[in-house]
């Protein structure tokens, strides 16, 4: 019997660090519209914000992919989390000079986001070249682990918020990054020698490819049209409910901080739900996560005030779990060599929805009312769902998507 990969010390050390490092992550998520809000009063602002952080996802993460499966992933991985230390450490240092204004936020928090961005780009093709008998119980491990922290974060942030203000909360954040650092070190990241970037034309090459080998398979496309439509609808919907408590149900920032703990409560039950239901192709799981999710997002038309905790928890259930059957996907089904940059692909055509969404959502919270861009939210859901249940990915097994990908991968030069 294999030995659990719980029981190894390299995936220890490492899950370590990314448990400091999201703990961080926790804080400054929290902490920025929080600022930007106290700075504005404006949720059109707090929208800006949001999509400062969402836009460089869709404009770079296509790239990044490439540059992961040409560079070595444990170099990816340092030099990000050193990059976003220093743009972490920026914010404060700005403000206690009293130098700090919005528009340097909006470019702080875009610089984090293009770290962020370089950072899970390379964890993803990591972690499956580091534990390759384990894949599935290494990203399960790590997925609890992240939303362990979502449930920590938001708590320790709630906890601290009464007492400090807003930039020492992100001076916390700065000292998380070294954490990762150190333990990624003992984990032993691979070093590999995967060719170097040789030129520009190359890494467009590898980009070309990588969206070849996803629109040559029907399932895939299926797959990015449906995420990208989900996350249309309602991927900015968290900037509509932190306005919405904080501006038109004047909560306090104790309670903001308990709501979102509950978000994470839903995401740590979201990573238990598919272990439970192996037997149910994970087309299907993707179906009935989009329902849970899309109910989630409906119990905020509810005439209550108490409802916004439990809509969260709801939500953020089928949310990880669309994101797990997601992950297992494409980890099963792609070659190493090619996770990359067919991850990026992927990222760019689901994520290029993100700041749509939340410009949408925002500006019609902004005019006309958070409660109208829950109806819009609720409407647009309807159609992946729609999607999905008569599309070939809700009929298909992962055994059949496999064979869809091996059968195409010839035509796709790596």
């Amino acid at each position: 019997m294999a030995t659990s990969v719980w029981r190894t010390p390299r995936f220890l050390f490492y899950a370590m660090g990314s448990v400091v490092n999201n703990l961080g992550n926790q804080l400054h998520f929290l902490v920025l519209p929080l600022m930007v809000y106290s700075m504005t009063h404006s949720a059109l602002n707090m929208t800006v914000m949001a999509v400062c952080e969402a836009l460089p996802q869709v404009l770079l993460s296509l790239f990044a992919g490439a540059l992961v499966d040409r560079l070595s992933r444990r170099t990816v991985i340092f030099g990000a989390l050193c990059f976003q230390a220093f743009c972490c450490a920026l914010i404060p240092t700005l403000y206690a000079a009293e130098l700090l204004q919005v528009w340097m936020l909006y470019i702080l928090g875009t610089c984090l986001s293009i770290g962020q961005i370089f950072l899970r780009s390379a964890e993803f093709a990591a972690v499956p070249a580091m534990f390759p008998e384990q894949k599935l119980e290494a990203s399960a491990g790590l997925s609890s682990c992240f939303t362990a922290t979502t449930i920590l974060g938001p708590l320790l942030a709630g906890i601290l918020i009464a007492t400090f203000e807003y930039p020492t909360l992100l001076v916390i954040n700065f000292f998380t990054y070294f954490a990762p650092i150190l333990l990624c070190l003992w984990s032993r990241i691979p070093h590999e020698n995967l060719g170097g970037v040789r030129s520009v034309t190359q890494v467009l090459n590898d980009t070309k490819n990588g969206l070849r080998f996803i629109f040559n398979s029907r399932i895939l496309i299926s797959i990015a049209v449906v995420m990208g439509l989900s996350n249309f609808a309602d991927s900015g919907i968290l900037t509509v409910v932190l306005f919405h408590l904080k501006h038109e149900l004047v909560k306090p920032d104790n309670y903001i901080s308990f709501a979102l703990m509950i978000n994470g409560i839903g995401m740590l039950v979201g990573t238990f739900v598919p272990q439970k239901f192996k037997w149910l192709a994970k087309g299907k799981m993707m179906f009935f996560a989009l329902l849970i999710n899309n109910i989630g997002v409906a119990m905020f038309l509810l005439p209550v005030t108490w409802i916004a905790p439990i809509a969260l928890f709801t939500g953020s259930l089928g949310g990880m779990m669309l994101h797990i059957a997601y992950t297992v996907l494409i980890q099963e089904s792609v070659p190493n060599e090619m996770l990359g940059r067919v991850n990026g692909a992927m990222r760019t055509m689901i994520l290029i929805s993100f700041p749509l969404s939340t410009s949408m959502l925002g500006s019609i919270t902004g005019f006309l009312g958070s409660q109208v861009a829950f109806i819009t939210a609720v409407s647009l859901s309807i159609i992946p769902l729609l999607i999905i249940f008569k599309g070939p990915v809700f009929r298909f097994s992962q055994q059949q998507l496999q064979d869809d990908i091996v059968g195409r991968r010839a035509n796709v030069v790596s």
